[in-house]
Order: C-alpha cells, then structure tokens, then sequence
C-alpha cells in the first residue's frame, strides 16, 4: 500500500496580479506564507517516509512551512514543475491578448496548445506520468508527501487514474490545499480531495 498526500503550493504575488508562472521561479508572498502556515496543524498528523517536492521556490517555501521544522527525507524533483508556458509567463491574460490576441485566444481555449517558446501538453505530462510510474514502483508501503504545482498535480492525478481504472482523476486542485490518496493493489481510493478547511477565515 502506499498512501499519497498532495499539496498544490500557496499562492504568490503573481497569483493574486493573475500573471502566468509556469517555470518562472517566483516566491510565495506574504498572503502564501499565511495559507501555508494554515496547513502545517493538519500535515502534523502524518508521519511521512518521503517528500517528494517542485525544485521551484513556491513548492519549496510551501514544504517548509507545512512541515514546520520536521525532518524527512525529501526529494527535489524537476519533474513536479509546472508546464513551461513560454512567451505567456509573468503576462496576464489580458495582457497576453494585447501581444499576440490570436495566439492566446487558442491558448485560452484549448489548454493542451503549445504557446511559442513553452512545453508541450504531451512533453509536460510525459514527465509527470515518469515520476509516477518511479514513485508506484519504489514507494510500496510508504505514506509519501508530494508539494508541486496545479498543472502537475493534475497530471498526476490523471496519470493515476488511467493506471487504475479511475475515469474521475481530472481535478482542480486549489492553492495550499491538500488530497489524501490510497493506492492499494490494483485499487485507488481518494480518502480526502482538495480539502481546504483550514483555510476558512482568513
């Protein structure tokens, strides 16, 4: 068995201005740091034989904050960053439209488009689902903690469920929020999703 949880990082100032990021390597603010900080009662309740973490700062900062000082094994892995999305990174969506309005109008309709400069949808989840295959394959019996971004978190998620049979593995994943996963044999079970309870009132 191996039990999996899954952290999207909190947010950063350019979270908040609504700029793309993707690889761009930008640091949580200070609204982040508080949201981070939110979760670290709850993570205080695993004790994780890994962490698997973004090498990105926001990821890094993230798992800092969450773990609150304790000491683990962890992994930083370059497979768990967010898709490059070329020229569009630190750029609004408006801003986007202003440059090139015909290239970021297909790209805001069709996520799996390749803006100049960026990764491909094919070449981005071809990583993540790697890291995947790693983890499955040396994680037995481990609870693990993964901190990395929404794009491959998501990827993750997908990743896992067509390995086991789950249709349903398509999920947004909010900023600081946490899912709890079971891999048991040939099963999947999605003990708690994009739980964000901690971060009410603030």
């Amino acid at each position: 068995m191996i039990r999996m949880i899954l952290v999207r990082h909190a947010v950063t100032d350019w979270n908040l201005e609504e700029r793309c990021h993707g690889i761009s390597d930008v640091p949580l603010g200070e609204r982040g740091v508080q949201m981070a900080g939110t979760l670290t009662p709850r993570m205080t309740e695993f004790q994780f034989d890994e962490v698997y973490c973004s090498d990105l700062q926001r990821a890094v900062m993230t798992k800092n904050i969450i773990l609150s000082g304790r000491t683990f094994p962890v992994h930083y892995d370059d497979r768990l960053r967010e898709r490059n999305f070329g020229k569009m990174e630190g750029h609004t969506h408006t801003r986007g439209m202003e440059l090139w309005p015909q290239e970021v109008s297909v790209w805001l309709q069709d996520h799996t488009y390749t803006m100049e400069g960026g990764e491909t949808f094919e070449d981005f989840n071809a990583r993540v689902d790697k890291f995947v295959a790693e983890i499955l394959r040396t994680c037995e019996g481990k609870t693990i903690l993964v901190v990395a971004h929404g794009g491959s978190l998501r990827s993750m998620l997908k990743s896992l469920g067509s390995r086991f049979g789950r249709v349903d593995m398509d999920y947004f994943i909010t900023h600081a929020c946490y899912s709890d996963l079971t891999i048991d044999g040939n099963e999947i079970r999605v003990n708690e999703f994009n739980s964000c309870e901690h971060l009410v009132g603030i």
